[in-house]
């Protein structure tokens, strides 16, 4: 991790995105007080990844009663 100005920041743009594009890490400082962290980019988890939205619902169990039903349920119960 390396800690800049931001005056030197101003000035070094292009270093500063070449060192963070190697992985490394910046810490852009103020009068000694760090104001802001540059690092590199994560990549997104491809979608594919991800599980399904639609095989999470086909594995929850069917809803036999209806909403209203079930809201009244709740709160005879106080849970709700």
């Amino acid at each position: 991790m390396q800690n800049v100005s931001l005056s030197d920041a101003k000035a070094k743009l292009g270093g500063i995105v070449r060192l963070v594009e190697a992985g490394e890490e910046v810490v852009i400082t103020r009068r000694g007080q760090p104001i802001a962290r540059v690092i590199p980019e994560i990549a997104a988890t491809a979608a594919d990844d991800l599980p399904s939205l639609a095989a999470f619902r086909a594995k929850q169990p069917p809803q036999v009663e209806g909403a209203g039903e079930l809201v009244r349920h709740m709160r005879d119960q106080d849970r709700y």
